[in-house]
């Protein structure tokens, strides 16, 4: 059955989570909604605290809240055009829940898509590459060594 692209566009605007529940897609849609509204519970409990751990625990659910949002968005547009044109029932695994678990942890997306052996590299070299920027105070370093590995193991 087509879905109203238009609908799906409102939906993710206003209610996160609804529109993969209006495409069938309950479980991505129930957990978009719960992460995305406690991150910004969180992030608006720990706002204007004066201790480092509440600003940090706060800037961490903010960042959250907005890659859920942006990924809500694009992946339920994504998602309707893929089940409008047939697409989407071809495909196991969605890329772009990967993408998400990846940038949110360290390496979970591998697990997701079934590479559990990629999934454990980046995990530790991710360990590593935490505990070495640590060491060097080089954020742009650790960057550029995450972006190497990434590209050779693919």
């Amino acid at each position: 059955m087509k879905k109203n692209p238009l609908i799906t566009l409102v939906l993710s605007i206003f209610l996160p989570g609804a529109p993969h529940a209006y495409l069938g897609k309950y479980l991505c849609g129930a957990l978009t909604a719960i992460f995305f509204y406690l991150s910004v519970f969180v992030f608006l409990k720990f706002t204007g605290g004066s201790d480092k751990s509440a600003v940090l625990l706060s800037g961490m659910a903010m960042r959250l809240a907005v890659m859920l949002y942006i990924f809500n968005l694009l992946d339920s547009c994504f998602l309707t055009r893929e089940i409008n044109s047939g697409e989407a029932a071809a495909r196991k695994y969605n890329p772009r829940i990967a993408a998400v678990l990846n940038l949110t942890t360290r390496g979970f997306g591998y697990f997701y898509l079934g590479q559990k052996a990629k999934g454990v590299v980046f995990f530790i070299v991710i360990a590593i590459l935490g505990k070495a920027s640590m060491k060097i105070d080089s954020e742009l370093l650790s960057l550029e060594l995450v972006v190497v590995l990434l590209f050779l193991a693919d």
